[in-house]
């Protein structure tokens, strides 16, 4: 579903705890940051490879550098297909 269609989709279950933001890869790039927010954390979850890595392997397991849209990294972390 595309972003401004009105339905606003679930956002991300990990979201408060994600350290991506809050001194995490993306501290101090408010621009980026907002676009990354807008399209994997209040925008479609299912996409983000940090969330994925969090449901299957626990969300400890996230790399704290790791971006929303590293699939390479998170194949090498997990056995599941992203």
């Amino acid at each position: 579903m595309a972003l401004g269609s009105g339905v606003k989709m679930a956002a991300c279950g990990f979201r408060d705890r994600c350290n991506m933001f809050e001194g995490g890869r993306l501290s101090g790039f408010s621009g980026i940051a907002l676009l990354f927010e807008a399209r994997y954390c209040s925008g479609d979850p299912a996409k983000c490879v940090r969330n994925k890595l969090a449901e299957v392997r626990g969300f400890d397991s996230v790399p704290s550098d790791m971006y929303p849209n590293d699939v390479a990294r998170a194949r090498g972390l997990m056995d599941v297909a992203v």
